[in-house]
């Protein structure tokens, strides 16, 4: 992460994952010397995301078991979730689960799921967790497919 002087007694700092896995990052002022005040503002919220859909299509051809995902918006669900309906179809037979965590409150999670509701999804909801949901993602992928 790069911080910067803004002036004016301010830092700037900017990660490099912008956009909305760029937003997940948790920034707090842990101890400041006596006599300096701290504090943290988001003054800039990223915006975008990685599409998952062409990198989805490409993996239709191999056998995975399980898929842990930075992303976590309900387009993101919803790309895995038709994905994964062609994987788990009579034609391609491969089964396989997306993990995908959230650190927002429930009202929150409600919206990110939405209408996909879906036996091969998996939603890890942490809310105000310190981890990346991508770290809280793959470490639920992993500890249900260890061999792999």
């Amino acid at each position: 992460m790069q911080v910067a002087d803004a002036g004016s007694g301010n830092l700037d700092a900017t990660h490099l994952s912008k956009g909305v896995n760029g937003n997940d990052v948790v920034i707090e002022v842990l101890d400041v010397p006596a006599g300096i005040a701290a504090a943290v503002s988001r003054t800039q919220s990223g915006s975008g995301q990685a599409p998952l859909t062409n990198a989805l299509a490409n993996l239709l051809a191999h056998d995975i078991n399980g898929l842990a995902f930075a992303n976590h918006t309900n387009a993101d669900l919803q790309a895995f979730d038709t994905h994964a309906t062609a994987a788990w179809g009579p034609t391609q037979r491969r089964w396989r689960h997306g993990f995908f965590a959230h650190v927002g409150n429930n009202s929150q999670l409600g919206t990110l799921i939405g209408s996909v509701q879906a036996k091969h999804l998996c939603v890890l909801a942490a809310e105000r967790a310190k981890s990346l949901p991508a770290q809280m993602a793959a470490a639920v992928c992993v500890l249900k497919y260890p061999q792999r």
